[in-house]
């Protein structure tokens, strides 16, 4: 028989997050929780009664949705790793969660954030293969197609692209997990201009970066360890970045390294101008 004050809270619990009172929503998932592992329902069986099973899910999906409106990225996952149980092992009972596909697109999303892409790709393959009816036309759906065309920019290294698709995130807790993946290749640029050159203005850091200002493009270099003169407004990067041979700083300014320098450089300039094209 199917337990009446479950889904009563459930309801409550709804309410709450839907009027986005995170805390009221925090300490609902609380109290739910321990209601769900005492009634078996953390890790179910098809021993439990669908209706119970169905509301037990509705729970989570909104356990998963309230970690990322915290920013708890550590809490979502474990949410979801429960949702798989009712997502694959007992999809045969339960009617089809329409909150299925966007928590399956925050999983792939999440894998890509944290640069696990085995993970992702497995997670995909396995999405891709599956004979399940719901998941027919599963790949082009949106929720899954945004990660998937995400993690295409970043193979190709187009930065750009990658950085505008923040705006078109199909809800809003993948900003969250974008986000994630932003501070990741504002890094991996850095990193490239580190072995490039020995110094980057301000306002072009602040723009190579895809900062809103200055003062967040000053306090990322101060992060890196990056050298800022306020007089010229100027990151000099240290030498241990620039100088992989180990020589000394006139030496490795030669006429060979500047030409590398340049290239790259123009070759940066160049892929900026051409995405923004695009």
């Amino acid at each position: 028989m199917p337990d009446q004050k479950l889904a009563t809270q459930l309801h409550t619990l709804q309410q709450a997050y839907d009027r986005n009172d995170l805390p009221a929503t925090g300490k609902q998932l609380t109290v739910l929780k321990v209601a769900l592992a005492r009634a078996g329902l953390l890790f179910p069986s098809q021993e439990n009664d669908k209706e119970d099973l169905a509301v037990a899910r509705s729970i989570l999906e909104v356990g998963a949705f309230y970690s990322l409106a915290i920013k708890d990225v550590k809490a979502f996952e474990r949410y979801e790793a429960m949702l798989t149980v009712y997502y694959r092992d007992l999809s045969h009972l339960l009617p089809p969660s329409p909150l299925r596909r966007p928590i399956l697109g925050l999983a792939l999303l999440s894998h890509l954030s944290t640069s696990r892409i085995s993970q992702f790709h497995t997670m995909l393959e396995e999405l891709s293969t599956t004979s399940n009816t719901e998941d027919a036309d599963i790949l082009n759906d949106v929720y899954i197609r945004w990660p998937v065309e995400l993690e295409r920019s970043l193979m190709e290294g187009s930065y750009t692209k990658a950085w505008r698709a923040k705006s078109r995130a199909p809800r809003k807790e993948y900003e969250v997990l974008a986000e994630g993946l932003m501070g990741t290749i504002r890094n991996d640029i850095a990193s490239c201009h580190e072995k490039a050159y020995q110094s980057l203005p301000l306002a072009e850091a602040s723009r190579l970066l895809f900062f809103n200002n200055e003062s967040e493009a000053a306090e990322f270099g101060q992060q890196r360890g990056w050298n800022f003169s306020p007089t010229t407004k100027v990151f000099t990067f240290p030498k241990s970045s620039t100088d992989a041979s180990g020589v000394e700083g006139s030496e490795a300014t030669s006429g060979d390294q500047l030409e590398k320098r340049g290239l790259v450089r123009k070759a940066l300039e160049y892929a900026t101008e051409l995405e923004a094209i695009v």
